[in-house]
């Protein structure tokens, strides 16, 4: 037998002599669920079957009041910090295999629901290369370590390497990604696929990126994140690599009708349309800082919203926006009660008309965003939103 890999929420089905591949799981409730601190594995399945609760435990320990980890309805989970004064005990994540060992684990995370969090071997840091942390133990935890406030990391996916008891290792020779270059919009993704030689390899791929600035990677899944230039390494041991050359160009803006048309096609709620953030633009048309949402319409004079521009972190900034003001923002697009559209954990800005736009013709201008901040770049010359030039 191999060694399994396998994801949670890209999980194992087990099901008689317990067979292994990589899949993509959600939770079995059909609304958000806290984990009360029991064993909840049963509660993860590739939408067929639950995860054995013999062989898997899941268990969620809150830090205090009622901030348990939670289960999202687009399957991702999310972590909580601690709401004691001075305290960085946050909510954590405790996964436990019985009868084999975790080899190691790789965590993707949403960047826009927080980042600071820690994989625990034993109550000690787990090391760390590329996107991979080493465990070689039956159990680890994740926790979120920030002192008092409202941060909560959202867990996109978990990819989990182990073989049980008896089992053998099969050590790679070979690697080979299906792609040489890449060209990315930024803010898009896509994913490389790396194949071991020999084909029953049960060494661990570790993922690298040359300028994580510019594109990061997590198991194979590439995002790009500002215009430039990195390298892509795929490594299964000592001398064992694989690159690719990954450029990241301007993205496009897409119109509130082209996002809609997009999201029309998304089969359920909550789904993301494939390809990572996209960017939009429109004006807004009403604002609900409550709840954390923008509508925007391609017609500024228009009386009903067609997108709708969703970052309940980002209240604050929602509440300065006015009517008929020009929205543009980056996220992930989606759908919600399958009738109407949005950018789900989005980040977004008011756009500011400025002199170099009525001075110049479009095709001498590229616009950009860079740490969320709309930038123009006129012959190599870099000018802000207001068109001040950037030195």
């Amino acid at each position: 037998m191999i060694k399994k890999i396998f994801s949670i929420f890209a999980a194992i089905l087990f099901a008689g002599s317990m067979m292994a591949s990589e899949i993509t799981i959600a939770h079995t409730s059909a609304t958000t669920v806290n984990m009360d601190g029991t064993n909840q594995a049963a509660l993860f399945s590739d939408g067929t079957s639950a995860l054995s609760t013999s062989v898997w435990s899941i268990v969620g320990a809150k830090n205090d009041a009622s901030n348990y980890p939670g289960l999202n309805k687009d399957k991702t989970v999310r972590l909580y910090s601690s709401n004691k004064e001075g305290s960085t005990e946050g909510s954590a994540l405790t996964i436990s295999l019985t009868g084999g060992t975790i080899n190691s684990v790789s965590v993707n995370i949403n960047a826009s629901k927080g980042t600071e969090f820690s994989v625990l071997v034993g109550g000690s840091a787990a090391t760390k290369t590329g996107d991979l942390y080493t465990i070689n133990a039956a159990s680890f935890s994740l926790k979120v370590e920030t002192e008092k406030g409202t941060t909560a990391v959202w867990i996109n996916d978990i990819t989990i390497n182990f073989k049980m008891d008896g089992e053998q290792d099969v050590d790679a020779t070979g690697i080979a990604l299906d792609k040489s270059t890449l060209t990315l919009e930024q803010y898009r993704e896509e994913t490389l696929v790396a194949t071991l030689t020999p084909s029953n390899a049960t060494t661990a791929v570790v993922w690298e990126s040359s300028d994580e600035d510019v594109a990061s990677v997590s198991k194979g899944v590439v995002a790009a994140l500002t215009i430039g230039t990195s390298t892509i390494t795929a490594s299964a041991g000592a001398g064992i690599s694989d690159n690719c050359a990954v450029t990241v160009t301007a993205p496009t803006v897409l119109t509130c009708e082209q996002a809609a048309e997009k999201a029309a096609t998304v089969a359920n709620n909550n789904d993301k349309y494939p390809g990572g953030r996209y960017v939009v633009e429109g004006y807004a048309i009403s604002m609900n800082t409550a709840n954390g949402f923008i509508w925007l319409a391609d017609d500024k004079d228009a009386a009903q919203g067609t997108f709708e521009v969703y970052q309940p972190t980002n209240k604050s900034e929602i509440a300065d926006v006015a009517k008929g003001d020009k929205i543009r923002a980056w996220g992930y697009i989606s759908k919600y009660n399958t009738n109407y559209e949005f950018l789900s954990g989005c980040t977004f800005e008011k756009v500011t008309s400025t002199a170099i736009d009525n001075t110049v013709a479009d095709e001498n201008v590229v616009k950009t965003i860079e740490n969320g901040q709309l930038i123009i770049i006129k012959n190599g010359v870099k000018y802000n939103a207001q068109g001040t030039q950037i030195r």
